[in-house]
Parts: structure tokens; sequence; C-alpha cells
């Protein structure tokens, strides 16, 4: 790293995620969450799933709820979802869904 001269200060590149504009959703996924929430899907796979997660080992997991629904967006989009793009680089929701085009 260099300095800089005269004791010029670097701007900060932060962004608070609370500064971002916020695009609307998709009215169809818009409805989806709502159904999905009403029939409280996330804890009935969270339940499904239990057996298999362990409180304490390891990196923190994904939740089941959240993997299911990128596979739903994946399905839905006509797109490949790889479980290794979704469990072992980490999730950023749509960033885990390639187009297969």
């Amino acid at each position: 790293m260099s300095k800089r001269s005269g004791g010029e200060k670097q701007e900060d590149i932060w962004i608070a995620h609370t500064e971002l504009a916020v695009a609307p959703g998709h009215p169809f996924y818009q409805r989806l969450n709502e159904l999905l929430e009403g029939a409280r899907f996330d804890e009935f796979v969270e339940g499904l799933c239990a057996r298999f997660y362990r409180a304490r080992l390891g990196r923190p997991t994904l939740r089941p709820g959240i993997y299911f629904r990128a596979l739903l967006v994946g399905y839905f989009e006509g797109s490949i979802v790889s479980v290794d793009r979704v469990t072992g680089g980490g999730f950023a929701g749509a960033a885990a869904v390639s187009n297969s085009t």
C-alpha cells in the first residue's frame, strides 16, 4: 500500500445495506413467499431435516428453508442450482443460481 501525500485521507468504501436501493419483487415470488409462509414451509422442512444438522459442529449452516427456496427459484427460472454452489462457496441468493443458457 502506498501512502497519500499531504495527509489526504481516502474516503470509506463501505456502504451499509440499509443505504442500498430496494428493487420491487416479482409478483409470482411475492405470492409464493406468502403461500410458503402461510403453510409454515420453513418450520416443516427444518423439522424434516433436523437430524442431519448439528448445533455445534463446523461453521453455521444454511437453513433448510432457504436452501429449498433456492432450489425452487432454480426450478422456476429454468436454471441449474448446484449443491456445491449453494453450500460450498456461501449462499448469496440469486448469485447461487446460474443460468443454463
